[in-house]
């Protein structure tokens, strides 16, 4: 795996981490079809389970703008009754809800490749996410969320885990844990477990590292409202397994968060 691509898995290792946080769930009894973009590719829709729940993720390419796109959501889905529970244009991000279901909608804008990416969830059944911001703030758990810790990676002392979310394609697993421990030290107990473990570290970068290429640097802005800063992701490798490790101040208030996702 050659620098370019280990950049490449890193960054959108850390919009996954961003827009599984929100967190954002589906439903494959919903009507999917609604929300297909005005001028756009399907290229993904896939089961994946998310602290317990079954859930759908949905995934359009589409050479509409940022701008044009987030118009024609607000405006097809509010003509058929859904309503407004959160919009942030700057991030890319509106959320929906009508009845018991909510709808979540993310535009990555990456003027390079000439389109933008669509990231599409809905939840279906969630009174309280009703009319709320809720939809994209949930209430952090008092306990472990349903799920399980990862084989290949320690859990670090104390954390609480708050997302379990497992996918098929590409099969893996990702667990968000929260503590209110100091990034340098979760990292060097990282470091030194993995080293122990029999990991490689084949790569270190920060949000201020993919800000600094310009190829990456119009979504890392765009990203950065969200995911702090000094957010830092090393990328392992043991044999034919690989797993990242995402260390970050939480969007929610006090506390540190840790996404491990590995391929297993």
């Amino acid at each position: 795996m050659n620098r370019e691509t280990i950049k490449k898995n890193i960054f959108f290792g850390l919009i996954l981490g961003l827009f599984i946080l929100l967190p954002y769930m589906a439903s494959a009894e919903l009507n999917t079809s609604l929300f297909s973009p005005a001028s756009g590719n399907k290229t993904s829709e896939q089961e994946i389970v998310i602290s317990g729940q079954p859930a759908k993720l949905i995934h359009y390419e589409s050479n509409l703008s940022q701008r044009d796109i987030l118009d024609f959501y607000y405006n097809s889905l509010t003509n058929q009754g859904w309503k407004v529970t959160k919009e942030n244009r700057e991030s890319g991000l509106i959320a929906f809800a009508k009845d018991n279901d909510s709808a979540n909608i993310m535009v990555m804008n990456i003027p390079q490749r000439g389109k933008n990416d669509i990231l599409i969830t809905l939840i279906e059944d969630c009174p309280s996410c009703q009319g709320q911001e809720q939809a994209l703030k949930p209430e952090e758990p008092e306990v472990d969320v349903v799920g399980e810790d990862l084989v290949s990676a320690p859990r670090y002392p104390g954390s609480l885990r708050i997302l379990f979310l497992k996918t098929e394609i590409p099969a893996g697993i990702t667990v968000i844990y929260k503590t209110q421990a100091g990034k340098e030290k979760i990292l060097d107990f990282y470091v030194q477990k993995m080293a122990e473990g029999g990991w490689q570290e084949k790569n270190r970068m920060s949000m201020g590292d993919l800000k600094a290429d310009p190829r990456f640097s119009a979504l890392s802005s765009q990203l950065s409202k969200n995911i702090d800063a000094d957010a830092e992701t090393i990328l392992y490798a043991k044999g034919n397994k690989t797993l990242m490790l995402s260390v970050m101040k939480s969007p929610q208030g006090s506390g540190t968060l840790i996404t491990v996702k590995a391929n297993e």
